[in-house]
């Protein structure tokens, strides 16, 4: 009976494991679909005297633009919470310091597709 047991563990065991890949692999999968597939990007132009015939540039300059915009989005948050968390915990005023260079940080990191814009590079 014993025996049985041990084998019925086992095969349980492989089964799991199996199966615990099988959900690796596909989440694996669908996060390395996903984004690129959610998001709608824009191509991004650069301005030269002369035909552009590097469009896929663009996209790609694009795609970088718009995960900073995520990150940068983040970090705002991140350093909102910072601050407001150093102001209630009196003292630290290192927390308070890193909220607000954080949010800066997100603030540039999210508005760099608008300078970018703004002074005519893209």
């Amino acid at each position: 009976m014993s025996r049985n047991a041990s084998i019925s563990n086992k095969v349980k065991s492989a089964i799991g494991k199996v199966g615990l890949g099988l959900m690796t692999a596909q989440s694996a999968i669908m996060c390395a679909t996903l984004p690129v597939n959610a998001m709608q990007l824009d191509t991004v132009t650069v301005n030269t005297n002369q035909q552009n015939p590097f469009d896929g540039i663009g996209k790609i300059i694009a795609l970088i633009l718009q995960v900073m915009q995520y990150v940068g989005l983040a970090l705002l948050l991140y350093g909102v919470y910072e601050i407001v968390m150093g102001m209630t915990a009196e003292g630290q005023a290192e927390k308070k310091t890193k909220g607000v260079i954080m949010a800066a940080a997100g603030i540039i990191m999210a508005s760099m597709r608008v300078v970018l814009r703004a002074t005519g590079l893209i």
